[in-house]
């Protein structure tokens, strides 16, 4: 097997690994559980389920991913933030100028209302990756989308994609930011209906 085919194959387990993580509902892409997202693409004209702001569904779509980020120091290639305080936050509050990123409340000046910890009292966010839904950051269209390690029992997320702390892992120190990755996220009738990466 060439050295081609081996990294095709490895690609294709990745991203099945990200795309169908913690999505076990059926159905297209604008299902219940899913919106079309703001990513590298804009939603076609004729869809009927945006992702909105706290609609608790996850963006479905393409989208370039952020830097990873964690509780401690995790020495990796990709671009990676520890959060280790609770004046990390990230802004929901749609009226904020800072909506949809991840602020240092300790060097702003905060005018928002509403926010997630970034460390927070659970390990979820002990290792994660930013993904970029809603680049341009309008407000109301979704914030906060992320990468992060599974809620036990398989609860779902409000939104977000989850993996197991290994595998979550294992790709932070795959990712090559020269390689400008992404993840592609859709239901998984629609992943297998839609996407050929060229191996069986």
């Amino acid at each position: 097997m060439g050295d081609k085919v081996r990294y095709a194959q490895t690609l294709r387990k990745k991203v099945q690994q990200v795309a169908t993580s913690g999505q076990k509902h059926r159905g297209d892409y604008q299902s219940q559980r899913h919106g079309v997202g703001v990513g590298i693409y804009n939603p076609p004209k004729d869809a009927t389920r945006i992702k909105r702001e706290g609609d608790g569904k996850a963006p479905a779509g393409l989208f370039a991913l952020g830097h990873g980020f964690g509780y401690r120091d995790f020495p990796i290639a990709f671009p990676y933030a520890t959060y280790n305080t609770r004046d990390f936050h990230c802004v929901d509050d749609v009226g904020s100028r800072y909506y949809n990123q991840i602020v240092d409340s300790r060097t702003i000046k905060p005018d928002y209302h509403s926010h997630e910890f970034m460390l927070l009292q659970s390990n979820f966010y002990q290792y994660g990756i930013t993904v970029k839904h809603n680049p341009q950051n309008r407000a109301g269209w979704g914030s906060c989308i992320f990468i992060h390690l599974k809620k036990p029992n398989d609860v779902a997320s409000s939104g977000c994609s989850m993996m197991a702390q290994e595998e979550l892992k294992e790709i932070l120190q795959w990712l090559d930011k020269s390689k400008n990755p992404m993840l592609l996220q859709l239901p998984k009738e629609e992943f297998d209906k839609r996407v050929t990466l060229g191996v069986d």
